[in-house]
């Protein structure tokens, strides 16, 4: 049995008396899809903000690979590297390239050379069917091609998990096998 990549253990959030998450259970293991699915302000979002560390969960533990990403000494920057998340709005750099908005994370954050970057985004741009676009800026995209081009980067940097804030990125791979998304 292989190990869970994602642990959320016990975990509740509030705002002040607000009691926005309350005792959250739930395992992600290599290969697994999980989808939070509820009304608008149940929390969803709040959930995936604590599980990428952009809230601080009020209590229990969220565990990456057995290790708690809450604990003292923890690199969040590291940590953030490794689990990519796609907002509800989310945004390409104008001033830049479909193929640019899909390096700028492997160069600036990863470190990788332009060559390396450039290769791995073109490979991961293929999969999507973005490669026709990959001179395009994103005024020249449609919303299709945006939330693909959004999409690609996140397996790009070869996260270990991705956190997708709505399924609007992945709407427009319909055209794509289930089998193939889930590779990205």
């Amino acid at each position: 049995m292989s190990e869970p990549i994602i642990e959320v253990r016990h975990l509740s959030k509030s705002f002040g008396t607000h009691v926005v998450l309350r005792d959250v259970d739930f395992t992600v293991k290599p290969g697994d899809v999980t989808c939070v699915i509820g009304a608008s302000g149940s929390g969803k979002s709040t959930l995936l903000r604590c599980i990428n560390l952009l809230e601080t969960p009020t209590a229990g533990s969220i565990l990456f690979h057995g290790q708690d990403i809450m604990a003292k000494g923890f690199d969040p920057c590291g940590y953030r590297a490794r689990v990519g998340m796609v907002f509800q709005s989310f945004n390409l750099f104008n001033n830049m390239t479909v193929l640019e908005n899909c390096t700028a994370g492997l160069r600036y954050v990863l470190h990788q050379d332009k060559e390396t970057a450039k290769a791995t985004a073109l490979s991961n741009l293929e999969k999507v069917g973005m490669s026709p676009y990959i001179h395009a800026r994103p005024r020249q995209l449609s919303g299709w091609a945006s939330s693909s081009s959004i999409s690609s980067p996140e397996s790009t940097w070869g996260s270990f998990f991705t956190v997708f804030s709505s399924l609007i990125p992945l709407a427009g791979l319909e055209s794509i096998s289930p089998r193939k998304i889930k590779n990205l």
